[in-house]
């Protein structure tokens, strides 16, 4: 009986952490986002480094979410991650990005980055 106990707290510790740890990564790939997304009026070499350095920690908050139980934050992750593909892709061809273009596609990845922000919230609770 005490195994069984011991087992459910473990459980329950890990799924706590998990879901800690997925608003974390979520909160955080936000904010490296508003810091590294506007800058893309510069040359794209300045900033590689913390684009790549973005696009790893979405990969891994897309890897997290694909362990729970339900699918709505890894869809949300895969299609942030491919936004910012997208920019990145866009933001290295041209080496330079207009403002038209910075304020109409930051303003939708951010707002992507707020929808998981809530969903991981949600979870968090």
């Amino acid at each position: 009986m005490r195994f069984v106990v011991m087992l459910a707290l473990i459980a329950a510790a890990c799924a706590s952490t998990s879901q800690t740890l997925g608003y974390q990564k979520a909160v955080t790939a936000r904010d490296k986002a508003a810091s590294v997304l506007p800058k893309g009026d510069e040359p794209y070499e300045r900033h590689s480094g913390a684009m790549l350095a973005l696009l790893d920690d979405v990969d891994a908050g897309y890897s997290q979410a694909q362990t729970y139980s339900t699918n709505q934050a890894s869809e949300q992750w895969l299609q942030v991650m491919n936004e910012l593909q997208r920019f990145a892709a866009d933001w290295r061809q041209l080496d330079a990005l207009s403002e038209a273009y910075l304020r109409e596609r930051v303003a939708i990845i951010l707002a992507d980055f707020d929808a998981i922000v809530t969903t991981e919230a949600a979870r968090k609770e």
